[in-house]
């Protein structure tokens, strides 16, 4: 009778050794084919129904799937765009309240992509001065985006001084060419 130490494992057969290496090596060389292709490139396919999302080695895709590649570091060429939206503020005096409110009324702002580029996406940043923006949105609202709008005015109420500093909010436009 052999006797084994507590921690020691039996010597494996060598099919079972063989039968390791050769899953070790098969799912190295799944691994590989997940890399990116060698300038950098990720290939994948979805589902135009559905939106279902895998990654392919090449740029074949299955029937009713469509090809997207891209890159690890992302298209050069987005840009944001920025300006800023200033609010003039028109008080007047409440008798009511022995005070003023002071308002910058709400108007359109946009924030233009340069020529040749177009608008992905958008948006606004904090404002100075109880200005808002109210929502954004693409500009033009129909047709290929040139640059990203923004709903933007300012409202005091029970300030105790006629006159207000102009307040100010970025509107951003996400640009790419």
């Amino acid at each position: 009778m052999r006797r084994h130490r507590l921690g020691r494992l039996p010597r494996p057969a060598p099919a079972s050794v063989i039968a390791i290496a050769a899953l070790v090596l098969a799912a190295g060389g799944f691994a590989v084919a997940a890399i990116p292709a060698a300038d950098g490139t990720i290939h994948g396919c979805y589902a135009t129904n559905g939106g279902q999302f895998r990654i392919v080695k090449g740029t074949k895709c299955k029937q009713g799937e469509k090809a997207l590649s891209w890159n690890k570091h992302g298209p050069a060429s987005v840009k944001v765009r920025r300006t800023v939206a200033t609010l003039h503020y028109t008080c007047t005096f409440n008798s009511f309240t022995s005070n003023y409110n002071c308002n910058a009324p709400a108007h359109e702002v946009t924030a233009h992509c340069r020529s040749g580029e177009r608008a992905t996406g958008g948006g606004y940043g904090q404002g100075t001065n109880s200005t808002f923006a109210n929502y954004s949105y693409p500009s033009p609202t129909t047709g290929t985006p040139t640059g990203w709008s923004s709903q933007v005015g300012g409202l005091i109420l029970g300030s105790s001084t006629p006159t207000q500093p102009d307040g100010h909010v970025p509107i951003y436009a996400v640009c790419i060419a």
